[in-house]
């Protein structure tokens, strides 16, 4: 969710080449960048979506998100946050990797 320019998915392409890879962004000037760093892997598909109001249609193993999520509004984390548990399979796991600018005030 929020693929961007596939970066993150790269990474886990070099350990799972094999695996299925549905990169989903709501820009497709990101996506085009992530569809060449994919060129050579036919298990990848690419989703101009908003993430936040539809996810891919199958069961996913793993859900990951990127510096993506945290502008969100707390209500509307928590409707993301049910949908992407609705979608993901009995022994599925959801990432999310976020920048954190500390303690407020600090």
């Amino acid at each position: 969710m929020g693929a961007g320019t596939g970066l993150l998915y790269q990474h886990f392409f070099a350990y799972y080449p094999d695996s299925k890879y549905i990169l989903i962004d709501i820009s497709e000037g990101m996506l085009k960048v992530a569809r060449q760093r994919f060129s050579e892997n036919q298990n990848s598909d690419f989703i101009t979506e908003d993430y936040s109001r539809k996810l891919p249609d199958e069961n996913l193993d793993l859900i990951c998100s990127t510096l993506s999520i945290h502008h969100m509004e707390d209500s509307d984390k928590q409707l993301l946050y049910n949908l992407v548990f609705e979608k993901l399979t009995d022994k599925g796991c959801f990432i999310n990797l976020e920048s954190s600018s500390g303690l407020k005030g600090a």
